[in-house]
């Protein structure tokens, strides 16, 4: 089976979203954005979460440790996917569960982890509030 990866240039998603091509500007209004995303109001409830769920003993930069926090308030947590793959899809479907009041019990499914696995990246969004329209 051969796997075909298109890689598409920064500069096209960034004009695409209309993200600033300078990364402290974009770092910047990440943050601004999350902050008013989770400020939450009377009338609804919206909260986003980010992890990163990484093969322990695999080494990032602080930099980016320190990016991942302080701009995408992203938590970096070391698993143990080769030894205790079961443990770890427990610990990553504990917090999805968490962070979306319950609504999401399952996100990694049985057999999904394994000694391959280097890392996951997580995200969540729980919103709770009266639509205008149901659907």
């Amino acid at each position: 089976m051969n796997i075909v990866i298109k890689i598409i240039k920064p500069m096209i998603i960034a004009n695409v979203f209309r993200y600033p091509l300078k990364k402290t500007v974009l770092e910047v209004n990440s943050q601004k954005m999350i902050d008013i995303i989770n400020s939450g109001s009377d009338e609804y409830s919206m909260e986003t979460s980010n992890a990163i769920w990484i093969k322990k003993d695999y080494l990032l930069t602080i930099k980016y440790v320190s990016n991942a926090g302080a701009y995408y308030y992203g938590a970096i947590i070391p698993l143990d996917f080769v030894d205790e793959p079961e443990a770890s899809r427990n610990s990553i479907n504990n917090w999805a569960e968490k962070k979306t009041n319950g609504k999401i019990t399952d996100l990694i499914s049985e057999n999904v982890i394994n000694h391959d696995t280097l890392l996951v990246i997580t995200n969540t969004i729980y919103f709770n509030g009266t639509w205008e329209h149901k659907f």
